[in-house]
């Protein structure tokens, strides 16, 4: 400004309380060096990009040769160490606020972009007077000989004006609004802009005294930070700018950009291919990455190997997640690809640790034999295969339907029997899904006549007589069809107690068939030791057939238990396991216990 004093950083030797240990002529040649470390800066950080390993030696090296001078030589001894860190900081000092300053300057006013004031208008004046160079001159010329006391400015934008209106406007708005959108770009730009916008906001002196610091971050087109701060500041009452830093600036930005990494969403990873065209999973850093971050590559990588595999069509699905974890090895080579945990995406976004070893498992493959899925046309017949094996077998509620993979997403639940399976003839048939052969064979009655269940032992046979069907205990579930009603006992054929082979073991019975037979809200307490090995039989249905009692169970510790007699339960039967007879022991203390009954273990 002019009537202010002009200062020179290098005699101009302000005290602060720091400086204060330093007399005036030592500061001035601390300050002498300056020159020198400008040059370093300019060598190398120009950008001013923060930590600088060559200009953190070179103070170092200059404070250490300073105070081995003799005008420093009264500093040595004690106080020699904290006066080198002094003069590093006071270096450190005039990079921030003053070379950094002037290179912020030096961007704003070599910016082509438009001020905070300008609007669309003058971007696309300064765009198209840019790209006309030539033809401007030329209707300068033009309009000086119409106008002759025009000059300079005025001159200047009556031949803008008069190009614009003779052009195509719509093209150059439309070249405009694209530059506008070149976000990278912008943000180059941005520290710039937004440091003469602040240094203008204070220099109209509307706030006063004014300090500003202004953070900003945003993600760059490779998904990477940038993050800085702004400062500007002003001095009313002198009429001058004030140039500062925080003192720990260095610290304060990099828990800024931390902290900004951590809000800012990151842009999906690019996918890369192989020369098949197949995706291939990102390396990505693990151990900073968070889970979420992960699990959202995982999704988009996934969804880009299945279009893949089953391209893009009318018929196109999303992944059947439930069909991969029921059967793998339909829509994905099993021997090859073993993963450390079930693939079953959407269950593992709920554990971090399954996250985080399918993506190391994913990205160590990847260098060798990258993950895939078979293609559609393999995928559908071994779902063909599949339906067909399982129609063979006469299970087709397990079939899939090969219309629509992503549809088929079937239950982990077991599948059990309904009545209407049985026939509605008195005939001798297995359940297969509950028990072996050799264990339970029912027989059908009429509803008039007890239910009477053949079972069948090697070392004895024997009866069990339920009571009939009755208003308190129907035979039937209201949401299972009614058993039509049969003809009498004496014309129904007789159903003699075959010869069985000897029973399987009761660990392999346990395996097989009690998990699929066993109702909900059996008693897990000591009464639940009936459910593993105990024989429930009726004392008045059949003569000869002795009392029920609760035989000894083995323990798991190899002692035997005691036997004990109970009372007689009242028998219903079972609807859970579709028929299969089942003990109720009335309530005790609320409490109700069951027991399934189940011969020859």
């Amino acid at each position: 400004m002019s009537g202010q004093p002009t200062t020179n950083p290098i005699l101009d030797a302000e005290l602060d309380v720091e400086d204060s240990q330093f007399t005036k002529e030592q500061l001035i040649h601390i300050n002498s060096y300056l020159p020198e470390l400008t040059k370093e800066v300019q060598k190398h950080n120009p950008g001013f990009r923060g930590h600088c390993a060559a200009l953190i030696e070179w103070k170092k090296a200059t404070a250490a040769s300073l105070m081995e001078e003799d005008l420093f030589k009264p500093l040595r001894s004690m106080m020699q160490k904290k006066s080198e860190e002094v003069i590093q900081r006071r270096y450190t000092n005039y990079i921030n606020n003053t070379l950094k300053c002037q290179h912020l300057l030096q961007l704003v006013s070599s910016s082509s972009g438009s001020s905070t004031n300008d609007g669309v208008s003058s971007t696309i004046s300064e765009i198209f007077a840019g790209n006309n160079l030539d033809a401007l001159e030329a209707e300068k010329d033009i309009v000086r000989k119409e106008y002759p006391d025009l000059t300079g400015g005025p001159l200047h934008t009556k031949a803008l004006k008069c190009l614009w209106d003779a052009a195509d406007q719509d093209l150059w708005e439309k070249a405009a609004a694209d530059l506008a959108k070149d976000i990278s770009a912008n943000q180059k730009e941005f520290p710039a802009l937004i440091a003469k916008a602040l240094h203008g906001l204070c220099t109209r002196e509307r706030l006063g005294s004014t300090l500003m610091m202004f953070l900003y971050a945003f993600h760059d087109e490779n998904d990477g930070i940038m993050s800085g701060i702004v400062y500007t500041g002003y001095n009313a009452k002198w009429k001058k700018e004030i140039a500062f830093e925080l003192e720990d600036h260095g610290a304060y930005a990099a828990s800024w950009e931390h902290h900004a990494d951590i809000l800012l969403p990151r842009k999906t990873v690019r996918m890369l291919h192989d020369e098949e065209g197949l995706p291939l999973f990102p390396d990505l850093d693990i151990m900073n990455g968070s889970a979420s971050q992960l699990i959202q590559q995982l999704q988009e990588y996934f969804d880009a190997l299945w279009e893949f595999s089953w391209p893009q069509d009318a018929k196109f699905s999303t992944i059947p997640w439930g069909n991969i974890s029921s059967s793998p090895k339909i829509y994905y080579d099993t021997t090859i690809f073993t993963f450390p945990a079930p693939l079953i995406f959407p269950a593992m976004q709920s554990n971090p640790m399954v996250i985080f070893s399918i993506t190391q498992y994913l990205q160590t493959i990847c260098k060798t034999t990258p993950f895939r899925f078979r293609e559609k046309t393999e995928i559908e017949a071994l779902l063909v295969t599949q339906a067909q094996l399982a129609e063979a077998e006469g299970n087709t509620s397990d079939a899939f339907d090969t219309s629509n993979p992503a549809e088929n997403q079937q239950s982990s639940s077991p599948v059990l029997p309904t009545m209407s399976q049985f026939p509605a003839e008195g005939l001798s048939m297995s359940l297969p899904a509950l028990l072996p052969v050799s264990t339970l064979t029912p027989t059908l009655a009429p509803p008039s006549l007890p239910f009477i269940v053949s079972v069948s032992n090697p070392a004895e046979n024997r009866q069990t007589q339920l009571p009939s069907a009755s208003p308190d205990f129907p035979m039937t579930s209201p949401s299972l069809p009614e058993i039509p009603p049969l003809s009498p006992r004496a014309s129904l054929p007789a159903s003699p107690l075959l010869p069985m082979p000897a029973p399987p073991s009761p660990s392999s019975i346990l395996s097989d068939s009690l998990s699929a037979i066993r109702p909900r809200g059996i008693s897990q307490g000591r009464r639940g030791k009936g459910l593993q090995g105990s024989r429930c039989i009726p004392t008045d249905q059949e003569p000869g057939v002795r009392p029920m009692t609760r035989e000894g169970v083995e323990r798991s510790d190899g002692q035997q238990k005691s036997s004990r007699k109970r009372k007689a339960p009242e028998m219903v039967p079972s609807l859970v396991t579709n028929g299969a007879p089942q003990a109720k022991r009335k309530r005790k203390n609320g409490e109700a216990h069951f027991w399934t009954i189940v011969e020859g273990l």
